[in-house]
């Protein structure tokens, strides 16, 4: 390139050069362009800051998860950052090994020991009003994190959201972030539970407990990788993706789910009198086991 490409140009126009996979060594072309002050650069990865692929019909999000999630297993995930994300510097950065978490701790057809939902009222980040509600259930005494919704939501619809969650699981422990204007969430909680004739479904409050949502994440990480805290193959992607972009020294993280896996322990810790599945109740009462229905019909 330096001794064709460069020489062979005008030097009185402009020379457009597209390339593409920076490779994590230290010959690779685009890496000695980025570095390079004297070009004007671009650099896109194939994971966008919004969390949506660069090339949504060639590569969509999902298939690069999962690409990710093989790499990872592997071993290799600095070659997903180098190639995908085009940032070879990003595995240095890791929080996490994610490849030594241990699996998951219940097989398919296993009953909870218990269940909880947990919200994230406010991504709390710079132009963003996202919301994220968790569906959580408890195996040998451990969170697992099985569905997440993670979405623009007006208050009203994050009530309903979260209240189909806990109905169509027979969930009665609902956990809204409280700070600031977050804690009258849960005001507008119980009015709609009683509007809607809704018994049974307790809605309380859970605090940061005067740490950072950037240190509890940070203490999240290293219950995750010590197993005190699990993820399903079912959200698995979406968690990866928010502690692949996650930067500690930066306060406009997009990290409103790890927040949720976060505040986990503490719901068991604050609220387990609440956690206890009905299901398990069901089973210990009776010989065979059996679902209890909602208790209305979710009219939403």
């Amino acid at each position: 390139m330096v001794g064709t490409a460069m020489k062979a140009k005008s030097p009185r126009g402009c020379l457009f050069l597209f390339t593409a996979n920076m490779y994590p060594t230290k010959w690779s072309i685009l890496r000695k362009l980025k570095g390079n002050p004297n070009w004007i650069k671009f650099i896109a990865g194939g994971i966008l800051a919004d969390g949506k692929s660069l090339w949504q019909d060639l590569q969509p999000i999902e298939q690069l998860m999962r690409e990710y999630e093989n790499d990872l297993s592997m071993g290799r995930p600095e070659i997903f950052y180098a190639e995908v994300l085009n940032d070879e510097t990003a595995s240095s950065n890791n929080l996490i090994d994610l490849s030594k978490c241990p699996p998951l701790p219940f097989e398919s057809g296993d009953i909870p020991a218990g269940n909880f939902i947990i919200i994230d009222p406010s991504t709390g980040k710079i132009n963003s009003d996202a919301v994220a509600i968790g569906y959580f259930e408890v195996y040998e005494g451990y969170p697992v994190l099985r569905k997440v919704v993670n979405q623009r939501l007006s208050p009203g619809d994050t009530i309903h959201e979260a209240l189909k969650l806990a109905l169509q699981h027979n969930c009665r422990l609902i956990c809204c972030e409280s700070v600031a204007y977050q804690a009258t969430l849960n005001y507008w909680f119980q009015f709609i539970c009683q509007q809607r004739g809704i018994y049974g479904v307790e809605c309380v409050e859970v605090y940061p407990g005067g740490f950072s949502k950037n240190s509890r994440i940070l203490n999240m990480f290293k219950s995750l990788q010590a197993g005190e805290i699990y993820v399903d193959i079912e959200c698995r992607s979406e968690v990866y993706l928010q502690i692949m972009q996650f930067n500690p020294l930066r306060r406009d993280n997009t990290d409103d789910i790890l927040d949720l896996l976060a505040y986990a322990p503490k719901v068991l810790e604050m609220y387990g009198e609440y956690v206890v599945s009905m299901n398990v109740i069901v089973q210990q009462d009776n010989s065979s086991i059996q679902v209890l229905p909602a208790a209305v019909n979710c009219p939403f």
